[in-house]
């Protein structure tokens, strides 16, 4: 298991580069969420994205999420204008209130798994940092008591727990902990 530290200011990943010519856009990509890599024409990197908890594949020199899979392949969650060589299936499911398109990889087309764990502090509170708004804002939920969870502006109750979409700029400490599943 690695443990990464991330200062408040910034609070962006720098920009990974895929050492393989695997992924590419038909169409430019949307600037708040990929951009072309410099000297690497046609590639893809995530820019700019706030670490969230989950599982990610490593495919192709990139860590993209997993939305869903089973035991022989795995659904990626990337656009429909981004190629992906070992696609056999694509389509879209419901996720964080919206839906999002997937392509099906088999699990032999992935180099491994990687299991993100991602915690921030919220107006002196601990958060679970879980998923990324299409605006930028960030998906938390929080476990404690309810009088703070209300505090901080977040909806639930104390048996489901406590959720809420918050600006980034709110986070402060963001912890990430990867663990090796594959």
């Amino acid at each position: 298991m690695r443990t990464f530290r991330f200062e408040p200011d910034p609070w962006l990943f720098e920009p990974s580069h895929p050492t393989q010519d695997c992924l590419r856009t038909v169409r430019p990509p949307r600037q708040r969420r990929a951009a072309a890599c410099p000297g690497a024409e046609g590639r893809i990197c995530r820019v700019g994205e706030i670490p969230v908890t989950g599982a990610f594949a490593e495919y192709c020199g990139q860590r993209i999420p997993i939305m869903f899979g089973a035991d022989d392949w795995v659904a990626l969650a990337v656009q429909p204008d981004v190629e992906i060589p070992d696609a056999f299936a694509r389509g879209t499911s419901r996720r964080f209130g919206r839906y999002e398109p997937w392509a099906k990889v088999p699990r032999a087309a992935i180099d491994g798994v990687v299991s993100v764990t991602a915690t921030g502090t919220l107006a002196g509170h601990t958060v679970s940092l879980n998923g990324r708004h299409p605006d930028g804002r960030v998906l938390v939920w929080f476990v404690g008591d309810p009088a703070a969870a209300r505090k901080i502006g977040l909806e639930g109750d104390q048996h489901m727990g406590w959720s809420g979409i918050v600006n980034p700029d709110d986070l402060t400490d963001i912890h990430v902990e990867e663990t090796r599943r594959r």
